[in-house]
């Protein structure tokens, strides 16, 4: 099985930069950071309802969702 990081190690900075920090995060509770943004500043989930996909990756990272959303 590869390990995560030598998965990281072949993508574009951006997306290794936002896939590390969802990593990094896995198994917590809690709310996502108020600038929605890693700390390089590489935003991690839509400010909108609905699923992310920042135009610099090639997959979407994250869904946001609420109770009476369509999601």
């Amino acid at each position: 099985m590869q390990n995560i990081y030598d998965y990281l190690e072949n993508l574009e900075k951006e997306q290794k930069n936002v896939l590390e920090w969802f990593y990094q995060k896995h198994g917590t509770l809690g709310s996502l950071p108020e600038s929605k943004r890693t700390d390089n500043g590489n935003l991690i989930v839509s400010p909108a309802m609905g699923i992310f996909k920042s135009k610099n990756n090639e997959f979407a990272t994250s869904i946001k969702q609420t109770l009476k959303g369509p999601y």
